[in-house]
């Protein structure tokens, strides 16, 4: 059964997430989903992926494989941008930005600059 990880600024689907808690505060420390993982993060961010890592301590979300699809706010033209095609996408929480590693797996990227913001990758 697929399992689901909701909060106020977070909301993870997958076949498998696993969380690690700090012990101090009981908040996220660290989190790894796996298979078919669907995520919506604050600041209007949504991914799918095959995996998923988040470390609180760089405050990074690392999406890999399927390929990655998102959908992610343009934070210099305003609306969204969807993009398809690449292996490995990460998003900083701290600075919101999302980086594409100049890595092979991302030759095929695509990007749709005009992605209505309202209209889901799901």
């Amino acid at each position: 059964a697929p399992a689901t990880l909701e909060s106020t600024d977070r909301h993870i689907d997958a076949r498998r997430i696993v969380v690690r808690l700090k012990a101090e505060s009981k908040t996220l420390e660290h989190l790894e989903a796996s298979t078919g993982v669907y995520a919506t993060l604050e600041g209007d961010y949504e991914a799918k992926s095959d995996t998923l890592r988040y470390d609180a301590a760089t405050d990074l979300w690392v999406f890999e494989g399927r390929p990655v699809e998102m959908r992610a706010p343009d934070r210099e033209r305003g609306g969204c941008v969807h993009t398809t095609g690449g292996q490995l996408a990460e998003i900083n929480a701290r600075t919101r930005t999302v980086v594409w590693p100049t890595i092979a797996a991302n030759r095929q990227i695509r990007h749709d600059p005009t992605w209505d913001c309202s209209k889901s990758i799901r």
